[in-house]
């Protein structure tokens, strides 16, 4: 990311993700951050989920504003879809912060 990550993530995946989110923040990445449970980062803020009408845990990243995931993990197993295409992009866009204000 050159610009910016908006991200929706299970509170256990942003131990995973801190390094890379840290090195992006160093960068001067504008960081959104959400977690469906409690998250922090000591670098960032994490803006606390509600739970929602999703099949299994959210994942949900918007980088750039150029590229977008939507997808779910249930247990072990993540599926879902990545794309470039401008309305998957302002679809990813619209879930983040629907998730991100819905506490």
């Amino acid at each position: 990311a050159g610009e910016s990550v908006e991200l929706v993530a299970p509170a256990d995946a942003f131990p995973l993700l801190a390094p890379a989110l840290r090195r992006a923040h160093a960068a001067g990445v504008r960081l959104a951050l959400a977690s469906v449970g409690s998250a922090t980062l000591d670098f960032a803020a994490v803006a606390t989920a509600a739970e929602a009408d999703w099949p299994g845990a959210p994942l949900i990243a918007v980088i750039d504003l150029r590229s977008a995931v939507i997808a779910a993990r249930r247990d072990a197993a993540v599926s879902g879809h990545w794309s470039t295409a401008p309305a998957f992009v302002a679809a990813a866009r619209h879930l983040h912060r629907a998730f991100a204000q819905a506490r």
